[in-house]
């Protein structure tokens, strides 16, 4: 296949030296070359000093990306809607420690308090949306009004007591919207227009719709058995407040901006959005308000993964030095997370170091193959070739190399594996953004990694 490019634009500012730029096209480049496309931008202070687009938005027309592709960003929209109700607590006409059942008057009380915050850092102990079996088998392909889709799982029990443990829960965002609804008298969509996309200047952000047409906006792909084909379909009207939004890297820079100048709620307010949710238990979690809370070679981050049918997306932003990366691709067979991960630590002019694999006997390897259950899905540790993989659920098996006897990592994901034998058992721990799962034979545990000391909040 022929591979169709646009020009690479790069942009001078003092502190940021050609051969990081160089570095980061090179990444870019060697990951991003299977054809469909990928928009990148690396933005300093959000001047732009690193833009790329290459690749297809469209393989059936051959349609070349360009800067104004719009993308389906998934989860990236989670943080537009949390914005939207700092807004409206900014306003006064609604508090984070509400009950939500003060906004969904029809929502069941639980036998815990629930409130918006809960909802916001992902705490609340609501059924996930997305694992009902109804989910795929039904509303994925025939859509579902926001209203309706609440009563799959307002019904269920709550998996934890609401504050207790962090658990990533779409349902949790889509009742957010729902509130946004409730209090501002406006339709979501209309909301996020209006008051934060309008503001902020992002011309070429808009909610998708399946019945729509949408100028500019990509098709979505997937790998299967090595061949990419278009990503299995899901009706629009699913995603809503958890997931809906197309964009564009500018659009996103622009986004940041517009935070970070405080145009859109305050500098307090925003740093609480962006500060780790303390637990029941006095730990904490590292999620905010909409946002990943982590740290990136002794620098504070904030970021968030986007994945839906067809498309992955990365927002990774270091506040200290107002670094930005976002990485749009429209195929699931182009990962984001790691490549977002080095881009942003060359431009914080500190470098990733490589990772050198090491050879380790079949034997020992073999040791390692086998399923666990982790979280209630098996995962596969299985050789080929000489080389372990490992399969999610339902997933794409992905290869896993040495750094050492114990220790494996996978190229594009942002995580390690780890193999230790006890009491003539092998343990597996795969640990990914501060998370642990451990699975041994047919039990797991969750345990959330120490965050340790973040830069001060005067970094903002």
């Amino acid at each position: 296949m022929k591979k169709l490019f646009l020009p690479l634009f790069i942009f001078p500012l003092i502190g940021f030296g050609q051969q990081s730029v160089q570095q980061i096209d090179s990444i870019v480049q060697s990951k991003f070359n299977n054809g469909p496309a990928v928009s990148v931008l690396v933005s300093q202070e959000f001047r732009p000093i690193y833009s790329q687009v290459k690749g297809l938005s469209n393989m059936e027309l051959k349609l070349q990306a360009t800067e104004h592709t719009r993308f389906r960003i998934g989860s990236v929209t989670k943080q537009f809607t949390a914005i939207a109700i700092l807004q409206l607590m900014e306003e006064g006409k609604l508090s984070i420690k509400d009950p939500i059942q003060k906004f969904l008057i029809n929502f069941p009380k639980k036998e815990y308090p629930l409130t918006i915050e809960h909802l916001l850092t992902h705490t609340s102990g609501l059924a996930e949306i997305t694992e009902l079996e109804v989910f795929e088998k039904d509303l994925m392909q025939n859509g579902c009004d926001p209203d309706s889709l609440v009563n799959y799982f307002k019904d269920l029990p709550l998996e934890f007591e609401p504050g207790s443990q962090f658990s990533y829960c779409n349902s949790g965002y889509h009742l957010l919207g729902l509130i946004i609804e409730q209090v501002s008298g406006e339709d979501y969509n209309q909301y996020i227009s209006n008051h934060l996309l309008s503001p902020a200047g992002m011309t070429h952000t808009l909610a998708d719709r399946t019945d729509s047409i949408i100028d500019r906006r990509a098709m979505g792909y997937e790998e299967v058995d090595g061949r990419i084909q278009k990503a299995t379909f899901i009706d629009m009207s699913i995603p809503f407040s958890a997931g809906n939004l197309l964009s564009t890297a500018n659009d996103l820079n622009k986004w940041y901006q517009a935070l970070f100048e405080y145009k859109l709620v305050s500098k307090q307010t925003l740093q609480s959005a962006h500060t780790p949710f303390r637990l029941n238990d006095g730990s904490y979690s590292n999620y905010g308000y909409g946002w990943f809370v982590d740290s990136l070679q002794g620098e504070k981050l904030i970021s968030h993964e986007g994945g839906i049918n067809g498309f992955l997306s990365s927002a990774w932003f270091i506040p200290f030095s107002k670094t930005l990366t976002i990485i749009l691709s429209n195929c699931l067979c182009s990962p984001t997370t790691q490549t977002a991960k080095s881009l942003t630590a060359i431009a914080i002019g500190k470098p990733l170091p490589i990772k050198k694999r090491i050879k380790l006997p079949e034997d020992l390897l073999q040791t390692y193959t086998g399923v666990y259950l982790m979280n209630g899905e098996e995962w596969t540790i299985s050789m080929q070739d000489g080389e372990l993989y490992f399969r999610f659920s339902n997933g794409n098996g992905h290869p896993i190399y040495p750094l050492s006897k114990n220790e494996f990592f996978a190229e594009e994901w942002d995580t390690q594996f780890l193999f230790f034998e006890k009491d003539g058992t092998v343990e597996f721990h795969f640990v990914y953004l501060g998370e642990i799962v451990r699975g041994i034979g047919s039990e797991c545990t969750f345990m959330v990694i120490d965050l340790g000391d973040f830069p001060s909040e005067d970094s903002y």
